[in-house]
């Protein structure tokens, strides 16, 4: 297997930027690593803003354990909205990527 395939792989699996460093390009890795940290940890803020209401609500009996009625609160709070779909943006693009310019890297090293 290639260095650039598994740099690929790595991307592709575990995380955006991370197969660069087995190419030994970690300047143009962090271009992936830092947007996808930033991305996702802005994610996991808003989910958990969004979470921990609700599993207190339900944890008190405020709110039934029904989860029709939970995606329906989810969906109303706008998770999604512009910021949540710019971040995911961001992500998927980050993902990609990564994968794609690890193999492109590969091959530029062999041309």
């Amino acid at each position: 297997m290639t260095p650039s395939l598994k740099a690929a792989l790595v991307n592709g699996l575990l995380f955006p930027g991370l197969g660069h460093l087995l190419l030994r390009r970690a300047g143009r890795g962090c271009l992936f690593l830092l947007p996808t940290l930033l991305a996702g940890g802005y994610l996991l803020r808003r989910m958990a803003q969004l979470i921990m209401p609700l599993a207190e609500q339900v944890a008190s009996g405020a709110l039934p354990f029904d989860p029709e009625l939970i995606a329906q609160r989810v969906e109303a709070a706008g998770l999604a909205g512009p910021a949540g779909n710019l971040a995911a943006l961001v992500l998927l693009v980050c993902w990609l990527g990564s994968v794609l310019d690890a193999l492109w890297l590969g091959r530029q090293h062999h041309h």
